[in-house]
Order: C-alpha cells, then structure tokens, then sequence
C-alpha cells in the first residue's frame, strides 16, 4: 500500500512468494543501500510489512542470476561478500548460446512454435543455409537476441519456408573464422536430393541479390554465373 491514492493493502513479491520461488533477476544491480536489508531477511526468513509492527515468516526457494561475473564486482566493492556467499549455496553456470551449437537449433524451434502460436502463424521450416548461419553465429545477445531474430523471420516470411534474407543483414555477412559445412544424409531431413540441391541454389541467389542491392549483374559475378543464368534461376525459383 506503499503508493499514491492506496486504499487497500497490497502484499509484496516475497510474501507471494510463500512456498513458492522468489527469482531474483540481475542481482548484480541491486545497490548497495538495500543489499544488507536482503542479507538479514536471507538469515532469518522473515520481513515486516512496511509500516508494520509484526515479523512475518516465509518459506520460499530463492534462485538469484545474473550475466555479469560476479568476483570483478564483489573485488569493485559493488556487492557484499557475505551476502554473495549467503546466495552461493549452489552454484550453476550457464554457457552462452556460442558454447553450445547443438542446441542452438533446438532452441530457435521452440521460438518458432512459441511465437507462431501466439501470432497465430503457421510455423515455416528453416532453410539449410539458414540453419547453418544460426547454428555458427556468435549470438552476443544470447537467448534474447534468438528470440527477436526468429520472430523478425516469422513475421518477414510469407511462405513455408524461412530463408537467409528473413535474417539481419549483419547475420547474413559471412562470419569470420567459420568453414562451410559439408552436407551429408542428415542434413536431407524429410527433403528428397533434388529439393535439398533446390533450396541450396535459391538460398545463394537469394544472398547474392541481399548483398548487391538485387542488381542482376552484380549478382551474376558474385556467383561466377553468366546473367542470363541468373534471370533463368529467378524465373525457376520464383524470386523476383
């Protein structure tokens, strides 16, 4: 009941909480004035309300995270030792998405159908290429950054099939230090030879037309085609 205009008592997010989890999110913002207030409800389990006269006892799971590493900001006296050992009861690490290609794809799936359901969209495959380039990015934004790029594809995309110009331009640069792929039957999924040779060749003109601007010509020296290939390979892909 803490705010302008309150009428009625409103509880707080660690009385909720009471035999639940209480996740505390970055915790390595938390400035330091509150950080001891959080180290005696840690030892005690117990708060009072503010205003109020009365301890109050919770039993709760508390899970505490953050991305930033936590013995640089303890050694800038930026959080308490004992209230960082206080949380430390299990330690669990994380990698970030680049230390874990194989389920990069896995994850990108699941925001699919997760985004498609609520937009209401039927959820398109991803192309080879594609695959490829979301399985060899380095993803610096992690999981948040998966999820915006796969909507981005979905709401771009209007066929059954997600492609490398549903991607952003930066992801759509060759990536520095990584070697092409070599197919091999895995990669044919539920595709028959021909489809799987299809979707390659429109993929590298669908590239080579992203990064020169769709000029035919351009495109035709970056594939080492004559132009007349190149009008020939729009026209049996259906690409404009």
């Amino acid at each position: 009941g803490a705010f302008t205009d309150a009428r009625k008592r409103k509880i707080g997010l660690i009385e909720l909480a009471n035999h639940g989890t209480l996740f505390l999110d970055e915790i390595s913002e938390m400035p330091l004035s509150l950080q001891p207030k959080l180290l005696r409800f840690l030892e005690s389990r117990s708060f009072r309300r503010l205003g109020g006269v009365n301890e109050i006892s919770v039993e709760l799971r508390i899970i505490a995270a953050t991305n930033q590493p936590m013995e640089k900001i303890i050694a800038d006296k930026k959080f308490r030792h004992d209230l960082y050992f206080r949380l430390n009861l299990f330690h669990m690490h994380i990698p970030p998405l680049r230390e874990r290609k194989e389920e990069i794809l896995l994850i990108a799936q699941f925001f699919l159908d997760s985004i498609g359901k609520r937009l209401g969209r039927k959820v398109p495959y991803l192309s080879e290429a594609c695959r490829q380039v979301l399985t060899n990015y380095s993803w610096p934004g992690n999981l948040r950054e998966l999820s915006n790029v796969m909507e981005r594809a979905l709401i771009l995309c209007s066929g059954d099939c997600i492609e490398l110009t549903h991607l952003p331009i930066e992801m759509q640069q060759p990536q520095p230090g990584v070697i092409s792929l070599h197919p091999d039957l895995d990669h044919l999924q539920d595709k028959s030879l021909r489809q799987f040779i299809n979707s390659i060749e429109a993929s590298l003109l669908q590239q080579a037309l992203a990064r020169t601007g769709g000029n035919q010509l351009k495109a035709a020296s970056l594939l080492n085609e004559p132009r007349h290939i190149i009008r020939y390979l729009l026209k049996k892909h259906n690409l404009k």
